[in-house]
């Protein structure tokens, strides 16, 4: 007997049908190339011909450890003298081919097939089950006569490789910093090769922190001094596989920073699936997400001198004495005030460092937020001089700021300066702060010198520890010569403070400031002026508050829920707009409700999150939706064999009802009377859905952020959400100990049903996740009614 063997090899993302079977179109299957039979040379010499079409079939999808749909091919063979034998074969035989000549029950790895006259014309249906290591199958044709043979292809595509993301991070220079790599369809994954760039002289690889795979290993290589690459190896035993939920961190990298600021790229990054084949990554933005780390803050260095404390002759401060000498530790003179205003409108204070410690040469050191990023004017004051700008603005695009008042008179606006030997010092004697010395400093000074006050005293010029005739002599000179602040207008805008903000809910917050000083002309409007963006500006979102100085406040409306956002006060007048400090505050993730009223005239605070409106309350009703009585069952044993909607309280005590309100069993949640109010439902399993993974993360922290910030015995959750879930425990099927956990958990049931008298609930515990499961309809829980 001559064999005639057809080769089929099935690829391991799935196979397919013939081009006209709906299964293999809707699978989504194609041929690549396709000959009809008599289009085909045929050798009629030679006895018998077989031929086999289509040729090549490809079809998507993945069908690991599992059969694929039917693949459909035409056999046409002719002058056979006897019957056609088919036989399907794996190499490793961990998998299996089955065939079939009518696509029902009658699968075999083999079959025989009757010629017509020494004719076929049939289709072959085959199908493929792949094993660990068989991702082809041989199909063969045994007959006799001289050999023929046709080749079947049915091949799938690798698919898409995994989006890898890494972090951005914002961290303090000499800090040790973590940057998280993320991914989203990291499945069936063999082996990932990742190499990341990033500049050595600002991180310095330490290792691995947390990831997932069997055999992980990175190393990283140094090309020169501002260029290098992490390269990072996951692998894992031939036969198994790596997964990772979406959004999860494959890996933690940790680094020492230097500081400065290095992006960190992948490159030519790789994967292997479980296949064996090279998942598709391009183009590579769309998979690969870059990083980055920078510095969190701004370093800002100021050298400045108060004149009354400054030492010509030794070239430097003096330290502040008080009563038992000096306030301060031995390298340290005195505190002053730093503070940086925008440019544009002048005279705004935008952030600022009060009681920073300047060392005995007038060095004082800050930390400024990396918002900061623009030009600034920069100004020192001291608790008893005049407070002295910068002559221009300086840039803080670098992470170090060095400024330095004492270099020349111009490094002052106005040079506003005093000369005193090799350096430049600013004016003492503003004892009351109003920013000139005049004669109401010197009365104050005048009153502690007559009474010889000592201490640490803003009367205290020269920093003694008395207030006596060299202060007053400090601050004459000064007076005579009407010295007071230079700032970069002519004219004087109003002064603004933004006291604090409250956060209402999602969409509303409360803000609380005022006006201190009008400025050169009346304040004409003052509000609030906010912006998901740094220094938001009153001609954008705002709230007007009226006009004049004083204190006010405002409701500020229409936010977006779970952002974060950037306020601040201001005050208009002729000259402009000025604006008080900015402070940021984030809204919630939900929103107060209107409110719903049962059957039974219980009221509800309801709360909505996203698209939907919950109760914020367990329901407590004793009353169907139509009127009519839910069964109340004390009884154990009438609880546990009914089959009809009832109702308990904990404890069969009304007190927990208003608390935890009622639990009820799954047979009341499916009655038809309905158990919510008209308009409202039992959340079904998609409804929980929707709020466990739209707006709430419920495998990790869906939990924690539904559950109240007190009433647990342990894991008290941060009701971010609004939800408002309570320990309520539950009713169980136990004849000894039928109510439990109540201070512990929670379950609420789901109207979706599982199996006859068995239904789906929602699970909260001590943990932060909210996961869902289901159980006898017999159990007694807690239910929180969704509007339709």
């Amino acid at each position: 007997m001559k064999k005639l063997i057809i080769f089929l090899l099935l690829g391991c993302f799935g196979a397919a049908a013939a081009i006209n079977d709906p299964a293999f179109q809707q699978a989504g299957g194609k041929v690549i190339s396709h000959l009809q039979p008599k289009e085909r040379p045929l050798d009629l010499s030679c006895d018998p011909f077989i031929i086999v079409d289509p040729d090549f079939i490809f079809q998507t999808g993945n069908y690991f450890l599992n059969c694929y749909p039917a693949v459909t091919t035409r056999i046409y063979a002719g002058n056979l003298t006897e019957n056609l034998i088919v036989t399907g074969v794996c190499p490793y035989e961990d998998g299996m081919v089955y065939l079939s000549l009518s696509n029902k029950f009658d699968y075999s790895n083999s079959l025989e097939i009757t010629p017509h006259n020494g004719q076929i014309d049939t289709i072959l249906y085959i199908r493929f089950c792949p094993g660990w290591f068989d991702r082809h199958a041989l199909i063969y044709f045994n007959s006799s006569g001289c050999s023929a043979s046709a080749d079947i292809i049915v091949d799938g595509e690798a698919g898409n490789a995994p989006v890898s993301t890494l972090g951005n991070i914002l961290a303090e220079p000499g800090s040790s910093v973590i940057v998280q790599l993320r991914v989203k369809d990291y499945n069936y994954i063999y082996q990932a090769h990742y190499f990341i760039g990033y500049n050595p002289s600002v991180l310095t690889f330490t290792g691995l922190g947390a990831y997932i795979g069997w055999f992980t290993s990175a190393w990283a290589t140094v090309i020169s001094p501002d260029s290098a690459f992490l390269e990072i190896l996951f692998e894992c035993p031939i036969d198994v596989y790596m997964e990772c939920p979406d959004y999860e961190k494959l890996a933690e990298l940790c680094f020492d920073y230097a500081g400065g600021a290095t992006a960190l790229t992948f490159r030519d990054c790789s994967f292997i699936n479980v296949y064996q084949l090279v998942p598709i990554d391009e183009p590579a933005s769309d998979y690969y997400i870059n990083g980055s780390v920078g510095p969190s803050v701004r370093k800002l260095q100021v050298k400045v001198l108060p004149e009354g404390l400054y030492d010509p002759v030794s070239d430097s401060l003096n330290p502040a004495l008080g009563s038992n000498g000096p306030v301060y530790p031995e390298d340290v003179s005195d505190q002053i005030t730093l503070a940086l205003h925008s440019v544009m409108p002048c005279h705004t204070g935008i952030f600022s460092a009060d009681s920073v410690f300047m060392d005995r040469t007038g060095i004082a050191s800050i930390n400024v937020p990396v918002e900061f990023s623009n030009n600034h004017y920069l100004t020192a004051r001291h608790r008893n001089s005049i407070e002295t700008w910068s002559a221009q603005p300086v840039s803080f695009a670098d992470c170090m700021v060095n400024y330095d008042f004492s270099l020349a008179q111009s490094q002052a606006y106005g040079n506003n300066l005093k000369a005193a030997g090799n350096r430049f010092v600013i004016f003492s004697g503003d004892i009351n702060q109003d920013g000139i010395t005049d004669p109401d400093d010197m009365t104050l000074i005048y009153n502690a010198a007559s009474v010889f006050a000592s201490g640490y005293l803003v009367s205290d010029l020269n920093g003694d520890g008395q207030t006596d005739t060299w202060d007053m002599n400090i601050l004459d000179n000064n007076a005579a010569g009407f010295r007071q602040k230079v700032i970069p207008c002519s004219t004087q805008l109003p002064v603004s403070i933004t006291d604090s903000v409250l956060v209402v809910d999602g969409i509303s917050a409360v803000a609380y400031g005022k006006v201190t000083k009008a400025g050169t002309s009346p304040v004409t409007e003052r509000g609030f002026c906010w912006h998901t963006g740094s220094e938001p500006k009153a001609n954008g979102l705002h709230y007007n508050s009226g006009n004049g100085s004083g204190t006010f406040s405002g409701m500020i409306t229409g936010l977006n829920y779970n952002t974060k956002y950037f306020i601040r006060s201001y005050g208009i007048n002729n000259e402009g707009a000025a604006y008080g400090n900015q402070i940021i505050f984030t809204t919630t993730l939900y929103s107060q409700g209107n409110g719903l009223t049962d059957t039974d005239g219980n009221y509800y605070n309801t709360v909505i999150i996203g698209t939907q409106e919950w109760m914020a309350e367990n329901l407590r009703t004793m009353s169907y939706c139509n009127g009519e009585s839910i069964t109340n069952i004390t009884s154990n044993d009438l609880w546990n064999n009914t089959r009809s909607g009832a109702y308990c309280w904990y404890n069969n005590e009304i007190s927990y009802g208003e608390i935890y309100g009622a639990l009820y069993n799954w047979y009341a949640v499916a009655d038809d009377r309905k158990l919510c109010p008209a308009g409202w439902h039992v959340p079904d399993q998609n409804d929980w859905a929707v709020l466990r993974s739209l707006y709430l993360d419920w495998h990790i922290t869906a939990g924690e952020m539904m559950k109240a910030e007190y009433g647990w015995v342990t894991g008290n959750g941060n009701n971010l959400s609004g939800f408002l879930a309570l320990p309520g425990g539950e009713r169980g099927i136990s004849g000894n100990t039928p109510f439990l956990h109540e201070g512990s958990m929670t379950k609420f049931w789901c109207s979706s049903e599982y199996l006859i008298g068995h239904g789906f609930y929602l699970n909260l515990d001590q943990g932060p996740a909210a996961p869902m499961a289901e159980r006898s309809g017999n159990f007694g829980h807690s239910v929180r009614c969704i509007k339709d």
